[in-house]
């Protein structure tokens, strides 16, 4: 009988010690764990940290970038600020420097939709900060309806600012219309639409577009 009581003591102890040995095995399993997660929180911190920033900032907030010092004929503003200012004597677009521009004959003419301003000095014109080649910077103007002509061309945004040959520079003239702008030159009357479309049967002597 007593050899029966210490055979089951024993069992009993033994069983004991074995869980206590699975116990034992299961604490450095979520100690390892606890650090990972750590580690995680710190390696989000990093990257919220070193997230670069976006170059092309809002010139209003660059900081000692100056619009005043700019002609600007434009008459728009995007989101409330302008794309050009001066900054240590240069002039910057969206924050990227217009190399090589004139500061005292610099003046913007029109911003176009993505922040793109159009803009001359007293030898190039300008798209952003980029130079508009073959573009005549002394006769280059904004017309009406957001047109523009040097001594050469006539030329408008919507159509990627690519040369419209077909009409003739020192006749043209952008008008009115109820049913959308029309514009002509001493051959032809046009409707801008999706393309400037001309109108056949339209005398450019005597077109009215109200009627």
């Amino acid at each position: 009988m007593k050899k029966y009581l210490y055979t089951i003591c024993l069992m009993v102890l033994l069983a004991g010690c074995g869980n206590k040995q699975i116990n034992t095995n299961q604490v450095p399993f979520q100690e390892t764990k606890q650090p990972q997660k750590e580690a995680s929180k710190e390696l989000d911190k990093t990257t919220t940290a070193e997230k670069p920033q976006n170059k092309n900032t809002t010139v209003g907030e660059q900081k000692n970038c100056d619009t005043s010092k700019i002609i600007d004929k434009s008459k728009e503003l995007v989101d409330g600020q302008k794309v050009y200012c001066v900054k240590d004597s240069k002039i910057y677009h969206n924050d990227i420097e217009v190399k090589n521009a004139g500061l005292d004959s610099f003046e913007v003419l029109y911003i176009e939709r993505g922040n793109t301003g159009i803009a001359k000095d007293s030898n190039h014109v300008y798209r952003g900060d980029k130079i508009m080649a073959d573009l005549d910077a002394k006769t280059f103007i904004r017309l009406e309806r957001n047109y523009f002509k040097d001594k050469n061309n006539v030329y408008h945004y919507k159509f990627g600012f690519g040369k419209l040959d077909f009409l003739d520079v020192n006749s043209f003239e952008v008008l009115g219309g109820l049913e959308g702008s029309y514009v002509k030159d001493k051959n032809f009357v046009y409707q801008d639409l999706e393309a400037l479309e001309k109108i056949e049967s339209a005398d450019p002597r005597t077109f009215n577009p109200d009627n």
